[in-house]
């Protein structure tokens, strides 16, 4: 094979080698016609292309038969919308409504809480332990409170009660004495205990129930949040909770509420704080199993100097506190201050002052170490009078 190698010049054209059929090179000026690729080498591209078509088709086929690459023709279903069941009333009085049919029963409460009153952080844990019976008739609580608050009406420590028939057992905080007395109607709550079940606020709305077993029984579960809770001296910032309700009776079996309240107007038998947040739980439990409720032995009870003060005939106790005393009668407040009077200076008491008026009086006394005051003053019902006994 030669090439033809063409002399360069001015005004001639430039010819390049050529291979013709038989790849022999043919020399010569190009024109539009020779830069064209020879028939054979057309069909070799039509034989690539007709090969590339037959394997396209073959794939094709493969496609149509196999189901993962057949189309959805299946009728698309239309969405089904997601209904919110309406909110339904808790038609329940309070969080104790419902105990009074029931013959015997535990109750616990425990309250975590911390925030700030008066302007001073406070925390601690409040724990109640309510046990009752209807025969024989009994009631037992235990208060124990361990907190940072430092206020008149609660006192750290445990405190107890104990109701056996019409007698009654009273000891407030761990460094107090039992005060007993006869009352088949008071309540710790009467003599001055903290009231936790005031915390439990019950919601006007609930969320559809669900079937749930507590402790035995079948009850029916419930959960509502800030928005379904409403109370004339707090408001709930932020609230979760649920409660589980006893059918037929309807009585609160548990209650569980984690929340961020505001105070206000503050309960005196209920106040925590004036802004925090509080994690409480109550429970229901043993219902009508039989418990045993026993009072403190007479012989081992010590008793407190407050138990050997006078009181009126008629008197009813209203708090009870390590040092003091006060109770409600129906008589004039000047025989009141008669008879006491009578009565301490009987006792060996030395009267120290006497202030005596129509409608209230202050008695001082000393006897030993002991220094006692006597305050009588208009009661919170007309025709009555409150009656203190101071004792240090």
């Amino acid at each position: 094979m030669s090439i033809h190698k063409p002399e360069h010049t001015t005004n001639s054209k430039i010819s390049m080698p050529v291979l013709t059929e038989d790849r022999r090179p043919m020399t010569g000026p190009l024109s539009p016609v020779s830069a064209l690729p020879s028939p054979v080498y057309f069909l070799g591209k039509l034989q690539n292309f007709g090969l590339l078509l037959f394997i396209l088709s073959v794939v094709l086929s493969a496609c149509a038969v196999n189901p993962l690459f057949q189309p959805n023709t299946a009728p698309t279903a239309p969405p089904v919308a997601t209904l919110t069941p309406p909110p339904i009333a808790l038609n329940l009085k309070s969080a104790t409504a419902g105990l009074a049919d029931l013959q015997s029963y535990r109750a616990k409460l425990t309250v975590d809480f911390e925030g700030t009153r008066n302007g001073q952080p406070t925390q601690g844990r409040l724990e109640s332990l309510t046990e009752v019976t209807r025969q024989p008739a009994a009631w037992h609580q235990t208060l124990k409170v361990n907190t940072t608050l430092t206020s008149t009406e609660i006192i750290s420590g445990v405190s107890e009660f104990y109701r056996a028939g019409e007698q009654v057992y009273v000891k407030r905080g761990t460094e107090g004495a039992w005060f007993s007395f006869s009352d088949g109607a008071v309540s710790p709550a009467d003599l001055g205990f903290f009231a936790l079940d005031r915390l439990i606020v019950l919601p006007a709305v609930v969320s559809s129930p669900q079937a749930e077993l507590l402790d035995g029984q079948k009850t029916q579960r419930f959960s509502f949040t800030g928005q379904d809770l409403a109370a004339p001296n707090l408001i709930f910032e932020r609230a979760a909770g649920d409660l589980w309700l006893v059918p037929p009776d309807k009585y609160l079996a548990q209650y569980v509420i984690s929340a961020t309240v505001r105070v206000v107007i503050p309960d005196p038998k209920a106040h925590l704080f004036d802004q925090g947040r509080l994690t409480l739980r109550y429970t229901v439990s043993d219902v009508n199993a039989e418990l045993t409720i026993t009072p403190p032995n007479e012989s081992q009870v010590e008793r407190s100097p407050l138990s050997r003060l006078p009181r009126l005939p008629d008197a009813k106790i209203v708090s009870i506190f390590p040092t003091f005393i006060e109770y409600t009668s129906a008589i004039t407040p000047i025989a009141a201050a008669l008879f006491y009077r009578d009565q301490l200076i009987t006792e060996g008491w030395t009267e120290n002052q006497a202030d005596i008026f129509n409608e209230k009086a202050r008695l001082l006394y000393a006897k030993d170490d002991e220094s006692l005051t006597v305050l009588i003053t208009p009661g919170e019902e007309r025709d009555k009078i409150k009656v203190l006994l101071d004792l240090k």
